[in-house]
């Protein structure tokens, strides 16, 4: 039989897309291809229709009824789709931060083996990290392992590198298979940034976000 697992994230296609959406979806067609059975729960400005089949797996989605600090928050119909989900699922597989998921841990996922990929510490809104910061930690305790995307983070992090979580923690870069993705070429673009054919330059690809450190690129 195969394995199943519930992702969780705040969003997903075909809402606007983000870099931890494109995560899941390249995690989920990787696994589909070694026999993993996906499948990805969500919230939605405009959850119609519920269900969505996609390649990477089936999509489930509840309304969201606000998005605070962008954080997106379900009513009463989120957390009883996710228990659902859940109750079916082998692995449940988080993307942090996300502070309702850890409200649906507590209500739904407690007894399923989890995953949480750590994608970012809470750094601007102090306060209110402050006041997350217990269920967060519930939160860590309760899975039982923790993703890095690279060494330096897994080392830099305050959260990652305290002593109560070292030994969850496990480094995976993320990636893109080139063959999800649509190719081409157009030699035009080094004119239209005025650069010369072979001059060095950096490519960000990406959501422009304050902590993903563009100002010392």
């Amino acid at each position: 039989m195969a394995i199943k697992v519930l992702h969780a994230y705040r969003t997903y296609f075909p809402d606007p897309p983000g870099g931890v959406q494109e995560a899941i979806r390249q995690i989920a067609l990787a696994t589909k291809a070694k026999g993993i059975e996906n499948t990805i729960y969500t919230l939605s400005p405009n959850p119609r229709p519920v269900v969505l089949k996609r390649p990477e797996g089936v999509v489930y989605r509840s309304k969201s009824w606000v998005a605070p600090v962008s954080c997106d928050i379900g009513g009463v119909h989120a957390y009883k789709l996710f228990r659902q989900l859940a109750r079916a699922a082998d692995l449940l597989f988080y993307q942090f931060p996300w502070p309702f998921v850890d409200t649906l841990n507590v209500y739904g996922g407690m007894d399923r083996p989890k995953v949480l990929l750590f994608n970012s510490d809470i750094v601007r809104q102090r306060y209110l990290g402050a006041a997350y910061a217990p269920l967060m930690w519930r939160t860590l305790r309760s899975v039982d392992i923790i993703v890095a995307t690279s060494p330096a983070y897994a080392k830099t992090s305050p959260v990652l590198s305290s002593p109560e979580l070292r030994k969850k923690v496990r480094v995976i870069p993320l990636g893109i298979d080139e063959h999800t993705v649509e190719g081409g070429s157009d030699h035009g673009v080094y004119s239209r940034l005025g650069l010369e054919a072979g001059e060095p330059y950096f490519l960000f690809v990406g959501v422009l976000r304050y902590y993903k450190g563009l100002q010392y690129l």
